[in-house]
């Protein structure tokens, strides 16, 4: 029998697969739309159509369009109208003749505050309205001293500015009100990031809070610009928040400070002492800036702030022709204490650093679990640091656990600091292995008196430093030191230990991660092969495992990663700022290869 050689020729048979732009949140009553996205997976493509479950009873929702041709994108709205306060998953199933797959996503919808009033603000508003949702307030000075406890302002869609609505310049020291930790005041965009406030160079900067406390901030689209003659009474900061404590900022979509001055996207700051404390910073997406993304600044009363599930990319956004240059983190610590960064992401020029305030004590006790770092060009993926030679404004007992640290210049850098303890992290090199892992030395010539430069890792994991050294102290600088490598993982490096000292339980061969970041792979030989830090009995894997997430430093057992799509935590997408493939939130997760091993 003689058989062809020739491959026969076959036609793929039409397939395709959905994904979601992400959990999405609306208040009672309001309205939210997501991006439902059919992806040709294979042969001529054909019309999907598209229904879902799981809505709950009082919600309806719509499709726009109805169906559509691979690969396309249809907008679904859901109007929440009576549906109980609460948290659903939303099905999506989309069907083509006999074929049909599913994607899911999540549905927070908020109660209306029922403690006290709701009220309603508009560009196109008037001031002699009622406030109500037919007929809004127009400005924020006529609408945020009627706010008391309890109350809720929602911000229909548009675009405020300077020249219709004027800013939300609240302080709570002359005509806002505090809240109440069983009563807190809420500004919240009625549909979530449909309300842009955006910065015009003027007298005042888009967002302002001072010396407040029990708010919550969430679901607005705030940007300021590069404004060249704004005055000194505008600091240039997208949103600032100085001296208030127990503020919620969630799920806000944050750009753009202003580059001609020493400017942040989101910062909360103690300023002469004031405090900024208990603050919770949740699920904003950060973009485009010079300076710092997230800022936690001002010493020993800036303290027990948690910033969770946030996204920073500076998309490797350029510093202005003769405006302020600096360096640019995405999550930042000056000088704060008992703070915590977990299940973050910053990519693209952002990262993660610790310095003391100017002439400031150290940052002390802060932790940094489970986050991720991405492509920092140039600048180390997590890092403590100092100012001077002087004890008291040295870094002091940070903690740094499950962190991830991918093409960075060091993973983690440990400068003039005292007791950083690593555990259970990974730094892998970019294409030219020329990063560093894990590296400690000190500032400046001289070291200062008194005290121990220390650094402690364990159970960590550094890979295909090729040009770089999985593990560096430098003590050419003199100071007294100590440290210690224990149950810690090296391959591919072009040194693993430099020097060869104080290293126990040494692991070196392949740990086979195939293209794993975020977590240690089944077939690995480094799972259950680690020290038993937390004694329970069982052996750590080395090396990082993100895929739980962390609520004040404990870990949960709620997926960080939407099971079905991969993503990210991100809220409503808005065209032009963060739909922009490559460098966003909604789509991180293939970047770090989160499903696709």
């Amino acid at each position: 029998e003689i058989q062809s050689l020739a491959n026969p020729v076959t036609t793929a048979s039409f397939d395709f697969s959905l994904s979601t732009g992400g959990a999405t949140s609306v208040t009672q009553g309001g309205s939210v739309s997501n991006a439902i996205t059919a992806n040709l997976v294979s042969g001529a493509a054909q019309s999907v159509s598209f229904s879902t479950s799981g809505l709950p009873s009082g919600a309806s929702v719509s499709f726009s369009p109805t169906s559509c041709t691979p690969t396309c994108t249809t907008t679904l709205t859901i109007n929440s109208g009576t549906a109980a306060a609460g948290t659903y998953t939303i099905m999506v199933t989309g069907t083509a003749g006999t074929l049909s797959h599913t994607t899911s996503f999540g549905l927070t919808i908020s109660a209306v505050s029922t403690t006290g009033n709701t009220y309603y603000i508009s560009p196109t508003g008037l001031d002699t309205n009622p406030g109500t949702s037919a007929a809004p307030w127009k400005t924020f000075a006529f609408a945020i001293p009627k706010l008391n406890p309890g109350d809720t302002l929602l911000l229909k869609d548009g675009t405020y500015t300077g020249s219709n609505s004027g800013y939300p310049n609240i302080n709570c020291s002359t005509t806002a009100k505090n809240g109440t930790a069983t009563a807190r005041i809420t500004i919240q965009a009625e549909n979530e990031r449909q309300a842009f406030i955006k910065g015009d160079g003027g007298s005042i900067q888009p967002f302002t809070m001072q010396s407040c406390s029990y708010w919550n901030i969430v679901g607005l689209h705030v940007e300021d610009g590069d404004f060249i003659n704004a005055p000194s009474s505008n600091a240039g900061y997208a949103m600032e928040f100085r001296n208030s404590s127990y503020i919620t900022v969630r799920r806000n979509i944050v750009a753009h400070a202003n580059r001609y001055k020493n400017a942040h996207l989101l910062a909360f700051e103690s300023i002469g002492g004031g405090p900024s404390s208990n603050n919770l910073v949740e699920e904003n997406e950060l973009y485009e800036y010079h300076r710092h993304g997230i800022v936690f600044y001002g010493g020993s009363s800036s303290n027990h702030n948690v910033a969770r599930r946030n996204y920073a990319s500076r998309r490797w956004y350029p510093n202005i022709p003769g405006g302020y240059i600096g360096g640019a983190p995405g999550f930042m610590v000056y000088g704060g204490k008992d703070n915590i960064y977990e299940n973050n992401i910053a990519e693209q020029g952002a990262w993660f650093n610790l310095e003391p305030t100017d002439g400031g004590p150290g940052p002390t006790n802060n932790k940094y679990i489970g986050n991720v770092v991405y492509k920092t060009g140039g600048y180390p993926g997590f890092r403590t640091s100092t100012h001077q030679a002087v004890l008291s404004n040295e870094p002091v007992n940070n903690t740094f656990i499950n962190d991830v640290a991918i093409a960075s210049r060091s993973g983690f850098y440990s400068r003039s600091s005292h007791n950083n303890i690593i555990n259970n992290s990974s730094v892998f090199a970019d294409t030219t292995g020329s990063d560093d892992g894990y590296l400690a030395d000190i500032d400046g010539t001289s070291p200062s008196t008194g005290g121990v430069y220390s650094l402690y890792v364990n159970n960590s994991l550094a890979v295909n430093l090729t040009q770089g050294d999985g593990f560096q102290v430098s003590t050419v600088k003199g100071g007294s030191w100590a440290w210690g490598f224990d149950y810690n993982a090296t391959y591919n490096n072009r040194t693993n230990y430099s020097p060869n000292q104080n290293v126990t339980n040494a692991f070196l061969a392949n740990p086979n991660m195939g293209s794993c970041y975020l977590w240690i792979p089944d077939n690995s030989p480094l799972k259950k092969a680690g020290k038993d830090l937390n004694g329970d009995g069982i052996k750590d894997d080395i090396g990082a495992n993100i895929l739980y997430r962390y609520e004040n430093g404990v870990l949960t057992n709620q997926p960080l990663w939407n099971p079905t799509t991969g993503e990210f935590p991100h809220g409503a997408i808005i065209a032009g700022v963060n739909d922009i493939a490559g460098s966003s939130a909604f789509d991180v997760h293939k970047r770090l290869n989160v499903n696709t091993n």
